[in-house]
């Protein structure tokens, strides 16, 4: 059986990085899932650039953004983005260009599941499965 290849919205990994109760238990095991390589885990390029963001904004100096993202970029695969991703994306029904974003960054690396605290924000397609933590976990 293949293993699953997952995309993690940006919100599971703020929810470890910045320790978000209720959500950080569930969240942080599927992180530590794919920190063991037991599943294949992605994440899109424009979190990178938002967690960066929050981050500092959250109190983080440089030093301590620059150290979390390398460790980001260390489990995580980064998902593919292009001209075709962001066309598909702003030509959607999706009413969040960020959610499209991530949605068809996942289709096009592949992502047989994006996981979300969300749901309710994507769009159901059959191309790649839509799961909150909670349910992933389970």
């Amino acid at each position: 059986m293949k293993s699953k290849t997952v995309l993690c919205d940006i919100n599971i990994i703020l929810d470890v990085l910045l320790k978000r109760e209720p959500y950080f238990d569930k969240s942080f095991q599927v992180l530590n899932l794919i920190n063991k390589w037991k599943i294949k885990g992605y994440i899109s390029w424009i979190s990178i650039d938002t967690i960066a963001y929050i981050l500092k904004r959250n109190g983080k100096d440089i030093w301590q953004v620059k150290w979390i993202i390398e460790k980001l970029l260390q489990i995580f695969y980064v998902a593919e983005i292009n001209k075709w991703v962001l066309l598909q994306a702003v030509q959607s029904d999706f009413q969040d260009i960020e959610d499209a974003i991530q949605y068809y960054s996942a289709l096009h690396s592949f992502c047989d599941i994006l996981i979300t605290r969300n749901i309710k924000d994507f769009i159901s397609f059959w191309d790649v499965f839509i799961i909150s933590p909670e349910n992933f976990i389970q």
